[in-house]
């Protein structure tokens, strides 16, 4: 198997699938809150509760494992697993869309008279060094990487074990920035699985890994409308 190949491994097989679980989970619970003034009034309002719950867990579970660093003792498929598979090979992969991620290195700020000189080497370095500066992880204070603590946390010490901790001790975060999380998945996979794979990603949610989820969403709506739980 190729250097590309192995890549597209990590990213189709590891980090596309976590996107997919969280972008469908994301739409069902989103469905679920915008028409909650009638599922909090039905029969059935405890069980909606209860659907938020799990997919707000599923979520959890799916970055987290999106954003899982590498450990020496076994491998991973996570975008930090991808962005050291770039480092270790970057002198011997293939760019295959070398245009698009020229532009997308010009839309992060990289000026285009010094990317026109560059060699798929540098350029490889390039992609590199920008999604290590700008990867959300536990140890760094912005408030994206603080975002993925709290998920971190919710999972290590509720989903994964129940620890004898209150939630509410639990680091918090907002819907706003687990979304934030979400798109930065996407566009990771965009810039990387664009141009080093065999397959077309987009970091746009009209994208296939998000309209399948629409599609999750609308089927619930349906449901929702032929159970009489909603009238429009």
């Amino acid at each position: 198997m190729n250097l590309n190949s192995q890549l597209d491994k990590i990213l189709f097989k590891g980090v596309l699938e976590e996107l997919t679980k969280a972008e469908k989970y994301w739409a069902l619970g989103e469905e679920i809150a915008r028409n909650a003034h009638a599922t909090n009034r039905s029969r059935v309002a405890g069980l909606f509760g209860d659907m938020q719950r799990l997919y707000a867990g599923q979520i959890t579970l799916a970055l987290c494992r999106a954003f899982e660093p590498t450990s020496p003792n076994y491998p991973i498929r996570s975008i930090p697993a991808a962005l050291d598979f770039l480092n270790t090979h970057a002198s011997n992969l293939r760019i295959i869309r070398k245009d698009f991620v020229l532009g997308k290195l010009a839309s992060y700020g990289l000026p285009e008279s010094e990317l026109a000189g560059m060699s798929d080497v540098r350029i490889t370095r390039a992609v590199h060094s920008h999604f290590v500066a700008t990867l959300p992880t536990i140890k760094n204070p912005d408030e994206l990487s603080q975002s993925l603590v709290a998920l971190k946390s919710a999972r290590d010490k509720s989903l994964a074990h129940r620890e004898a901790i209150e939630i509410q001790d639990l680091p918090k975060t907002s819907y706003k920035n687990v979304y934030r999380l979400i798109q930065f998945v996407r566009e990771f996979l965009e810039i990387v699985g664009s141009g080093y794979t065999d397959l077309n990603y987009s970091s746009d949610p009209d994208w296939f890994a998000a309209s399948s989820a629409q599609k999750l969403a609308s089927d619930l709506k349906w449901l929702l409308l032929r159970a009489r739980i909603v009238n429009h």
